[in-house]
């Protein structure tokens, strides 16, 4: 399947594309384990070929929305990771990835010409007609996971607060974004995943480089984000590969970690990928 193929690209050149300062890339010194992302991807790969069916099954009319059973099929990608992998450390990559590709399987099967326009109310709702019963068995499997069970008692989320409150998998996301900046941003400010699928189009096509596109993609977003000005000429190739290079040494002596934008990048090349094929 290609959106599988595109999947699995998107991946890795949000994970290695250099240089992206202040987060993981090819020559991070820092982070010693890069190909985490990758595993978690593949250690539940099956899951996310589901997610790609169920698009378009949706766009063909032989299901709804609310039908997607959206919450198993994360919960299921996540219990597969928990099968292969001692633990999950990026579990944000599953939350936001996941129902991005139903919504972009949906989008480019119902209109290829304004995919992104598409892609931005099929993924809203994805999360808003799913019911109760998504929320109570996403929640059932992150709240023991130990990277999310601080977020989850600071919140003070629980079984009991997602049935008397009738919280879907919308409402949890708006929740969990509190503190978790990818879930935050493709529920509530989903402009900035298009931005920066858009960034990482013209950049492309004015440069052919994938490398170069993943790059500038990264800072669009993170400039928006986190409000960090980074100012190269990504054009200049190896010179500013050596300043971003500068920049990334500078912004870790000083403790900033924005691995937070990679499921985010990741979502955007995806995106600009499937574009750029559709073309």
């Amino acid at each position: 399947m290609r959106l599988l193929r595109h999947i699995i690209d998107a991946l890795d050149l949000s994970v290695y594309s250099y240089v992206k300062p202040g987060a993981i890339h090819r020559f991070s010194l820092q982070d010693d384990d890069l190909h985490r992302y990758v595993r978690v991807l593949t250690s539940s790969i099956h899951s996310y070929l589901s997610a790609a069916e169920l698009g378009e099954l949706v766009a063909r009319g032989s299901l709804s929305f609310p039908s997607l059973d959206i919450g198993r099929l994360i919960t299921q990608s996540i219990s597969s990771s928990l099968r292969w992998l001692d633990r999950i450390y990026t579990v944000e990559l599953h939350l936001t990835l996941l129902p991005s590709v139903t919504a972009i399987s949906y989008a480019f099967a119902v209109d290829k010409a304004a995919p992104l326009s598409t892609f931005r109310k099929a993924i809203l709702n994805i999360l808003s007609s799913s019911s109760v019963k998504d929320s109570l068995e996403v929640y059932n499997i992150i709240k023991d996971l130990p990277v999310l069970t601080p977020v989850i008692s600071e919140l003070g989320i629980t079984e009991g607060y997602l049935r008397v409150n009738s919280m879907n998998l919308y409402n949890l996301y708006i929740t969990l974004g509190r503190r978790l900046l990818p879930i935050d941003v493709l529920v509530n400010k989903l402009d900035i995943i298009i931005g920066m699928s858009n960034k990482f189009l013209k950049t492309y096509y004015e440069t052919l480089d994938y490398n170069i596109a993943s790059v500038a993609a990264y800072i669009d977003g993170l400039e928006k984000v986190f409000d960090t000005r980074i100012k190269v000429d990504l054009a200049k190739g190896r010179t500013a590969i050596n300043e971003l290079l500068k920049i990334d040494k500078d912004l870790k002596s000083k403790g900033k970690d924005f691995n937070e934008m990679i499921p985010l990048l990741n979502i955007s090349i995806l995106l600009s990928l499937c574009i750029l094929e559709s073309n």
